[in-house]
């Protein structure tokens, strides 16, 4: 396999990390008319958007801190049963078996 090729699903994981923030953003202000919506949920919403981009934002230029950020972000999703568990374990291995963490400097 290309080196490119080997590379793809980690760049997908990037565009649906920016997408979701942006997705987040938009949930944000959506629900500032909303009475339920507190502080402790604004601030757990902000979070989530921030790390998302972030982490998206270092796979895309292959930051090795982007990847860093993005292995802790499949380790926390492991605890998503039953699909998180699915997805986070099959990308792991990907990672493991492709041994990608050459790639990101």
């Amino acid at each position: 396999m290309k080196k490119n090729n080997i590379l793809n699903p980690i760049k997908y994981f990037s565009g649906i990390l920016i997408i979701s923030s942006f997705i987040g953003i938009f949930m944000f202000f959506s629900l500032q008319t909303d009475p339920e919506f507190d502080s402790s949920f604004k601030i757990f919403l902000t979070g989530m958007i921030i790390f998302h981009f972030i982490t998206g934002v270092g796979l895309l230029f292959k930051k090795a801190w982007g990847f860093y950020l993005f292995k802790l972000f499949l380790f926390i999703w492991l605890l998503g049963v039953p699909i998180g568990t699915l997805i986070s374990w099959k990308t792991l291995q990907y990672i493991k078996k492709h041994d990608l963490e050459k790639f990101f400097t």
